[in-house]
């Protein structure tokens, strides 16, 4: 595998790179860039060309008719990806695939806030198309009407906002994998039963029930979504239902924590376009109940010192119990990144650059191609 990485080199390399180069921001999503990808790819005899963000893989998507003379390309189709580029689309599609949704609502002025009844606040206000608002965001939650338009107030919006009753819920995640002839290659169900800012801190395996292996199958023919990919969905263990949030046509946040449970999302990509790789010299599994991330874990337990937590962190069991939840973490659950068969990489990730502050902004460059 080599990495052609979008910007300034970021410091050290996992042993399963073999090689590296880098790409200037300002080439992305230019000829120029896109030739100089093409002639990496023939300077390290490669076949296959994969992104990880989604605005490379937009990008990439859009230029197959140049790429795939010389390349396979293993991203689905640019109809697919514009199908589901905005969360209204998405929801769109889940309802028609019989997923249950929350009320939504679609917001593009203050003045659409009084179509919003009392009984679906507090909102979770989230952008339809992430680049369709400025400044960016990825989610906020709103409690009041007036603090609903006070915020709405201060954007500049291409795209509608969409805004939902905020649950306080465990997420489901449900990673799959599609071939180019159709076929559900795997489907792995994953429970998220702590998240921090909003994503998922620790992951557990979960069963998939049968009338949702369903209907997850059928959005994934409706946007004919090939390789790899996963569905974000709340789950209410009260009415034990699942409800649907959005779906990640692409790797993504939780690909190193299932590889971990033998969902190989790596391998699954090869497989779903057709390649036939040799067998596995080594097989991943935790051997323990939960996977973390562990430098994420360490940032938790920070923000529980330091009084930060919000309302996006799940369980809200406050401070005290939620900084012991994360210790016990620290100690007994697996780490999704550190693998002593690659000691160099686990440590280039955990201490190189090493970056707890908050999050400054979504969609950046920061994804490779």
């Amino acid at each position: 595998m080599f990495l052609l990485e979008c910007g300034p080199p970021s410091g050290g390399r996992s042993s399963c790179i073999c090689g590296c180069a880098n790409l200037p921001v300002e080439e992305v999503q230019r000829p120029g860039g896109l030739q100089r990808i093409l002639d990496y790819a023939r300077r390290v005899h490669a076949d296959s060309i994969v992104a990880l963000s989604e605005r490379h893989i937009r990008w990439l998507a859009a230029e197959r008719h140049f790429i795939e003379p010389h390349f396979k390309l293993l991203l689905p189709s640019l109809e697919s990806l514009n199908l589901l580029r905005t969360k209204e689309g998405q929801i769109d599609l889940a309802k028609q695939s019989g997923l249950a949704v929350l009320p939504t609502h679609l917001l593009r002025s203050a003045g659409d806030v009084a179509s919003i009844p009392a009984e679906d606040y507090p909102v979770c206000l989230r952008p339809s198309d992430a680049e369709g608002v400025h400044p960016s965001f990825k989610v906020e939650i709103c409690s009041l009407p007036s603090e609903l338009r006070a915020r709405i107030a201060g954007l500049q919006i291409q795209q509608p906002l969409i805004a939902q009753p905020f649950k306080i819920l465990p997420n489901l995640l449900v990673h799959m994998a599609r071939s180019e002839s159709g076929a559900i290659l795997r489907q792995s169900a994953f429970l998220v039963d702590r998240k921090f800012e909003g994503l998922a801190l620790r992951l557990r395996r979960t069963d998939l029930s049968p009338a949702l292996a369903a209907k997850l199958a059928d959005y994934s023919r409706r946007a004919n979504l090939i390789g790899p990919f996963h569905f974000d969905l709340l789950y209410d263990p009260g009415r034990n239902e699942e409800i649907f949030l959005e779906v990640n046509p692409r790797l993504g946040g939780t690909t190193d924590k299932v590889l971990w449970f033998g969902h190989d999302e790596a391998a699954l990509c090869f497989d779903a376009y057709g390649f036939v790789l040799p067998p596995s010299l080594r097989s991943f599994s935790a051997r323990r109940s939960t996977v973390v991330n562990k430098r994420t874990i360490v940032k938790h337990l920070l923000y529980c010192l330091s009084s930060r937590l919000g309302p996006l962190d799940y369980p809200d069991c406050g401070a005290f119990h939620s900084a012991l939840a994360s210790l016990r973490d620290l100690v007994l659950a697996r780490d999704s990144v550190w693998d002593w068969k690659d000691w160099r990489g686990s440590v280039a990730f955990h201490f190189s650059g090493t970056n707890l502050s908050p999050p400054q902004q979504v969609g950046g460059t920061e994804a490779s191609v």
